[in-house]
């Protein structure tokens, strides 16, 4: 158990101002804050995080609730991508968690890989996994990614 425990990591950098991971504790959630974190994704249903902190700070939650071992809807990840998108553009960096960091944020996050850098389901399981270990490895097969993909692939075309 100790063998397992010792290469997971709390939360990854996935790209320069994009960090995905679990659930921050109240120290921690300061410490993201102090250390820079403008935005957060919460898809926690069961917790609406520590919003006097994140309001002392000056770091804007985005609380798209989804139970646990659910996946977001298709309008939730294009609303968080669209979070993650406008904090990129202003330099500033975001926070996309779930309880521990392993599929509802990490399907928000593919999802904004494969519109941000062109990345095809596969593609972005790939690369999520050399990022953070832990992340779901089937999170690409989503029925909800595939379907967001799809959308991609049309606006594109369009």
């Amino acid at each position: 158990m100790i063998r397992r425990l010792k290469w997971w990591r709390w939360y990854d950098e996935i790209d320069e101002h994009v960090f995905v991971g679990a659930v921050p504790s109240r120290k921690m959630a300061l410490d993201l804050a102090e250390s820079g974190i403008k935005g957060v994704i919460n898809t926690c249903h069961e917790y609406e995080g520590p919003l006097d902190i994140y309001k002392e700070h000056g770091v804007e939650q985005l609380y798209l609730p989804t139970v646990d071992f659910t996946p977001p809807s298709v309008e939730d990840i294009d609303e968080g991508v669209r979070f993650i998108e406008r904090f990129v553009a202003e330099n500033k960096d975001v926070y996309v968690h779930c309880k521990a960091g392993r599929a509802r944020s990490a399907t928000i996050v593919m999802c904004w890989l494969m519109k941000a850098k062109g990345m095809t389901p596969e593609q972005a399981q790939v690369y999520l996994l050399e990022k953070r270990r832990q992340v779901l490895a089937t999170l690409y097969r989503r029925p909800v990614v595939q379907e967001y993909y799809r959308q991609l692939q049309e606006t594109a075309e369009a």
